[in-house]
């Protein structure tokens, strides 16, 4: 028998922003150890809000760093004899890349579950090389500058692959993000006058990006996603603006914000909701502003929603990652004209939205209710395990339902849950796209589950529009749980003791 419980309850929705009411919280990024006046570089986000970047330390180093959203911090080691580095990529294990300096100059770095890895060189490249991301395998794109130029690589497990350039005959390229699926963006060398075209690196084949019409070839890609898409600068005329290329869409200029006259900005990052990040340059070309952009938005000043970042000039946002959080690095005036180079993250005020009604699919509900599900406090929803011929089939599985307050601009979904029996289980999440009628295979998370209580959560990529349905802005969220061994029991059960949407409001 299938049991299948509806329980219906009153939406709470915790403190939170209004829609149109977006605001960022605001971290400076140092080395607790550092003089008042020691600078730090922030460059890269994951979506666990750990930030990758560089200080100087209270030695009068500047090393490379890590910044986790909890507050900690902690230097990257180094090999002996390397006295500087700095980390530029982050992967979301939370791996870095970056480059050191020791008797042999300046040389691309890893950083594997925080050991450092030393890459070094390719042949003929030996005056410096820099690794500027990393993905999930492990694969890093390096630029690298010796006695024939400088070209872009691909590093994968100490095998160097010298990425192709768009003109055979000209030496010169650069290799700044590379996605998942081993697709990297950069730039390349077109004909002898030096100008120079964003590209994309697909399994080795090189395409052209392109520059704005009537542009000076000066094009860049910065910043790509796990879609593909590309963003950087265009050069319409002498000046640099920010542009995208999407996926299947021509060169774009985004243009930029109100009162922006100096014609001048980078995009730097992009999410996989397609918001993109960078820094718009104001006249009289001494002050600059973070910025993101959406589609639906056009682009939001991050200064602005942030209390204004006084004291703060010359900022930039380097990464955005997909629950909005940024990070970048700025002036910072802490004194009459006295100022230090600091990294920064900007996060965005989120309202939590708990679960207001559950449907038991497969299992039974032995203990709690919907109110369990509403705050970690250990009042957990119960549901043991239904029988099943069918073994592909996980034996319990709970949809999670909610309706949010208005259509978000970043969304995910996170569930507190345990194993009550001893045994070897596994816990998956799934978001349901309201335009397939079905969950969606790629916002699927599976991690393992023990008898001690753990966070996970599925992140809303791509259009998010599809995940919150149209009428009445309700959103589902499949919870399923199977043994992956020996279980002590025959008859076990999961605890559920918190199911939450985290939502960001549209400005």
């Amino acid at each position: 028998m299938i049991t299948r419980l509806s329980v219906v309850g009153t939406m709470t929705v915790l403190a939170g922003p209004a829609l149109g009411n977006l605001q960022y919280t605001f971290q400076e990024l140092r080395d607790p150890t550092a003089s008042i006046g020691g600078e730090s570089g922030g460059y890269a986000v994951n979506d666990s809000g750990t930030v990758a970047g560089g200080a100087r330390g209270g030695d009068g180093h500047i090393m490379a760093r890590l910044w986790k959203k909890d507050g900690t911090t902690y230097r990257l080691p180094v090999l002996p004899l390397m006295t500087f580095s700095v980390a530029y990529g982050l992967n979301q294990k939370g791996d870095a890349c970056g480059w050191t300096e020791g008797p042999l100059g300046r040389a691309a770095m890893a950083w594997f579950q925080d050991q450092p890895q030393y890459i070094g060189f390719p042949p003929d490249y030996r005056d410096s090389t820099y690794a500027n991301a990393i993905n999930s395998h492990g694969d890093i794109v390096i630029s690298a500058y010796g006695w024939p130029g400088h070209s872009a690589f691909v590093w994968e497990n100490g095998t160097w692959t010298l990425l192709s350039q768009l003109d055979s005959n000209v030496v010169g390229g650069s290799a700044f993000s590379v996605n998942d699926s081993g697709t990297v963006c950069g730039d390349s060398t077109v004909g002898s006058n030096g100008g120079i075209h964003a590209v994309r690196w697909d399994k080795g084949s090189v395409s052209d990006l392109g520059d704005l019409l009537g542009g000076t070839d000066g094009s860049i890609g910065f910043g790509m996603n796990q879609r593909g898409d590309v963003v950087g600068v265009g050069t319409p005329d002498i000046d640099y603006v920010p542009v995208a290329w999407f996926v299947g869409q021509p060169i774009r200029n985004l243009g930029g914000p109100p009162g922006w006259t100096s014609e001048q900005g980078e995009a730097r990052g992009v999410n996989d909701l397609r918001q993109v990040c960078g820094i718009t340059v104001f006249a009289p070309f001494v002050n600059s502003s973070p910025f993101i952009w959406t589609e639906a938005t056009g682009f939001i000043d991050l200064s602005a929603l942030c209390g204004g970042m006084p004291g703060w000039v010359a900022a930039r946002a380097d990464s955005v990652n997909n629950k909005g959080s940024v990070c970048g690095s700025g002036m910072f005036y802490y004194q009459l004209n006295t100022f230090r180079y600091s990294a920064f993250r900007l996060d965005p005020v989120t309202t939590l939205v708990p679960a207001s009604s559950f449907t038991v699919v497969f299992g039974q509900k032995t203990a709690g209710n919907v109110a369990s599900l509403a705050s970690a406090d250990g009042d957990a929803l119960r549901v043991c395990r239904f029988i099943v011929p069918n073994q592909s089939v996980d034996p319990v599985q709970v949809r999670m339902e909610a309706t949010l307050p208005w259509q978000p601009m970043n969304l995910w979904f996170k569930l507190r849950a345990k194993a009550a029996m001893v045994g070897s289980y596994t816990v998956s999440l799934n978001l349901y796209d309201w335009t397939t009628s079905l969950y969606d295979p790629a916002s699927n998370v599976t991690t393992p589950l023990s008898t001690s209580y753990s966070e996970s959560e599925t992140i809303a990529k791509g259009d998010i529009s599809r995940y919150v349905r149209a009428s009445d802005k309700k959103v589902w969220a499949l919870v399923r749980v199977r043994p992956t061994g020996p279980v002590s029991s025959s008859a076990w059960c999961a605890d559920f003791d918190q199911a939450v949407w985290e939502a960001v409001p549209l400005p």
